[in-house]
Order: structure tokens, then sequence, then C-alpha cells
């Protein structure tokens, strides 16, 4: 069972998920040979129950979404709300989806190493896994992100990513919605319109094709922080369908550059960031899906925790400029423009 906790002194959401702490570390020091995976071929018996499955020409799986084990909200929950006396202080046996999208049969597969075809049917099972649960009026914001490697939270080493849906709306990306859509009616164009003209000026473009651009934004918070976004004011991942094929391409070509701009896939996390819930109100305009991709070369740390300033030491020019330069280097593994 999970709890959600909130109280108007914080304005931030706690879940409380005991089970979470149940979860096997497979990056932890062990004596012996390691558990057998539940992702890789031949062991679905140890994973949970399938919620989609795509099946190659050879009828062997090539994407699949389970059920999360040890979930953070559980799709039994009933959502009982708390009061204390004077505030509603959260939910309790919180409702909500926790699954893991398993993105190839090939446990040492990294975003670096999976072909733009994978890349394209990770993008097609988010979508159609998330349009399923948008069926379930329950659940009001759906977040889909991935962590690679233990520094970005990761346990299991078989590429995957998570999709969580819960019964309300978290405070922070609330307060966005609201901010940059104040900003559209007082200024009549969309910030991500003038974030963009702000990275041509600044030379923080890395690469881009006819829809959709990789930068590094003004404001990084981690070296080699990067935003994927198409060139129009297009706010949600499913609006998209028609261009996932060039998704596809930029986002495994900029995992191909990152590599080679630090010797090596350092640790990130990502996740699809898109505008609020058609349900909830019309966002054509101020907001723009954001695929956004944040390497964890560097800890947070006290500072950032009491102040919610960061600390970054490569400024994002430094960063976007060596991502182009590795494009051009020469390599045994060259990483082509998407254009």
């Amino acid at each position: 069972m999970a709890d959600i906790r909130h109280t108007t002194l914080s304005r931030r959401e706690v879940i409380l998920a005991t089970e979470r702490k149940l979860r096997p570390d497979q990056f932890a020091p062990r004596d012996g040979p390691p558990p057998p995976c539940p992702f890789c071929p031949g062991n679905e018996h140890l994973a949970p129950p399938k919620q989609l499955e795509w099946l190659d020409d050879r009828r062997r799986w090539k994407v699949r979404v389970v059920s999360n084990k040890f979930p953070a909200v559980r799709v039994e929950g009933t959502s009982k709300f708390l009061v204390d006396g004077f505030e509603s202080v959260g939910i309790a046996d919180a409702h909500g989806v926790h699954d893991v999208l398993v993105e190839t049969p090939d446990h040492a597969a990294t975003h670096a190493t999976l072909s733009v075809a994978q890349h394209r049917d990770i993008l097609w099972a988010m979508n159609a896994r998330c349009k399923d649960l948008r069926g379930d009026t329950r659940l009001h914001d759906l977040r889909v992100f991935k962590n690679y490697g233990p520094d970005a939270g990761a346990s299991l080493e078989h590429p995957h990513t998570q999709i969580i849906g819960l019964p309300f709306i978290p405070a922070e990306p609330l307060e966005r919605w609201n901010r940059l859509e104040q900003y559209y009616y007082h200024n009549g164009v969309s910030i991500f319109t003038r974030a963009l003209e702000k990275a041509r000026i600044h030379d923080l473009i890395v690469l881009e094709n006819d829809t959709f651009v990789c930068y590094c934004p003004y404001e990084s918070r981690f070296p080699f922080e990067m935003w994927i976004m198409p060139k129009e004011d297009v706010a949600h991942f499913d609006d998209l369908q028609s261009r996932f094929d060039q998704l596809a391409q930029i986002i495994s070509d900029t995992f191909r550059l990152l590599e080679r701009a630090v010797g090596f896939l350092p640790p990130f996390n990502a996740y699809l960031d898109e505008g609020p819930p058609r349900v909830k109100r019309n966002c054509n305009g101020f907001y723009r899906f954001r695929y956004r991709i944040m390497p964890r070369l560097s800890r947070i740390a006290g500072f950032e925790l009491a102040t919610g300033c960061f600390i970054n030491t490569v400024p994002p020019e430094q960063a976007a400029k060596r991502l182009r330069e590795v494009a051009t280097e020469p390599s045994g593994t060259p990483v082509p423009a998407a254009v």
C-alpha cells in the first residue's frame, strides 16, 4: 500500500512506498554469480504479468511492458483523501500504475548502441501504453522516465524505462504549466520559441533535423544536459506520432554523441516532459514537448537541496561545442548528423 503526503508548508508531495525497499539491486557487491535477470529472454516467468508485448518476424519479443514488481503506487489502491483537522494532507492507499518497459532483449545494450529502429519501437510502446492508461479516469498524471546506472537511481542493469500513473498532478509541473501559460498570454509567444532563439544565439545547438532540435539549455543544471524538442509548439507526445521516425533518429544520434564526448555513456536520467492533460486545459501555443536528458556526472548535494540552485562545472556552451566536435571527428563508429 502506498500513501501520498503533502502539506501547505512544503507544497510538495511524498509517496510512502515501503515495498520499494525490497527491490533487488543488481549493482550491489555480492558473492557468487548474479541471480537470473527477469527481463532477459527465457526468464519471462520471473517477471510480473505483461501489459504489452511486440514480436518480431520470428515471433520473438522485441519490446514488452510488465507491471513493476515493487511499485511506488498500486492499481488496487482506493485513494482515500486524508484530512488532519487543518487541511488535506494526502491520499491513503493511493491508486496508481507503475510499469516497466523492457526496451530490448539484449541485456548489455545501451541507448548509445540501440538502433534507430529500436528507439522507434520504444517510442511506439511508450505511446501505446500511455494511451491505455489515459482511459483510467482515476489517473491524473502520467510520467515516463529512464534511470541509467546506479548513480542515476537504477537498480536493474537490463535496459528499461518506467511509466507511473498518479491519482494527482504533482505541484512542480502544475506550477510550471501555470507560469508558462501566463508568459504566453502576456507576451503572445511561447517561452520555448524564445529559448530556442537564445540557444541559437549562444551556439547551444547540438544537432537538428527537419522536425526536432537537440540543444544544451542555457540554464543547464547538469554537465552535458540536453533537451530534444520539436521546432513547433506541439505540447503532447502522442501528437508527434507521425514524426516518431525523426524523433528516434535524433535520440539515437544524441546518445551516441554523448558517449563519444564523455568517453563512456555516463549515468543519466531522461524523461518525457509534456503539457497538461487535455481534459484539464488547452495548452496549444504555450507548452512544448521535451525529451530531457540529464547526465549524472556530478552529484546533488547540500547546497542544491538547501537552495534549489545547481552548480554546473561544464558550461552549456562548452558542452554543446564538444558534442558538435565529436560528430565530425574520425571514429570507428561514425555518428551521422540527423538531417
